[in-house]
């Protein structure tokens, strides 16, 4: 089974790292009609949107119902982890270029980087979110990550459908805490083809 090993993990079986260190994504990353943008403090609006939508916070971890401070300040905790080297995020903008939702690669700091994305309800089911996923998946493996991740919710088929069609396979199913509710998860992996 392929998945993500920890340090010590890749270490016993004899290998110190299999990815460039220090290497963080673009600012921009562009592929078909999507353009991935690394979020800034100026975009707390699309945060604030993203927290105000029921699915969103009902299938992910964004916190609910956000209001502009507490979107700048998330915009501005990620900024400081990605000075960490640890993460970094995006708005996912449409062929009109206007911001549709978000999506991050986060564990940069390991052997096993992780996606997240979430869309905003009128950009769902038109294939960004999968070519999303696809790009920060993509932009890991060419960089040294023999391995990407993301993990979904039981019972969200849209985002396990996004899994499936950028190309990852599910691995492990186990459960975790979401939102103080024990619930299952499935951790989906990518390797080079």
């Amino acid at each position: 089974m392929s998945g993500c090993l920890s340090d010590s993990a890749w270490q016993a079986l004899g290998v110190s790292s299999l990815r460039s260190p220090g290497v963080m994504p673009p600012e921009v990353l562009e592929w078909e009609d999507c353009c991935l943008r690394a979020l800034s403090v100026d975009d707390w609006a699309l945060e604030q949107a993203m927290s105000r939508d029921p699915d969103v916070g009902k299938w992910t971890y964004y916190p609910v119902d956000m209001a502009e401070e507490e979107s700048r300040h998330r915009i501005q905790h990620s900024l400081e982890r990605t000075g960490r080297g640890v993460e970094r995020r995006y708005a996912i903008l449409n062929e009109e270029n206007d911001p549709v939702g978000t999506c991050g690669i986060g564990a940069l700091d390991g052997e096993c980087p992780r996606i997240f994305y979430a869309m905003l309800p009128q950009s769902r089911n038109q294939g960004i979110a999968t070519i999303a996923a696809r790009i920060l998946a993509e932009w890991a493996l060419a960089n040294g990550y023999a391995t990407v991740s993301l993990e979904t919710l039981e019972g969200n088929e849209a985002s396990e459908h996004v899994a499936s069609k950028a190309g990852f396979v599910p691995v492990e199913r186990y459960q975790a805490d979401h939102r103080g509710k024990t619930a299952w998860l499935t951790r989906w992996t990518m390797t080079p083809d």
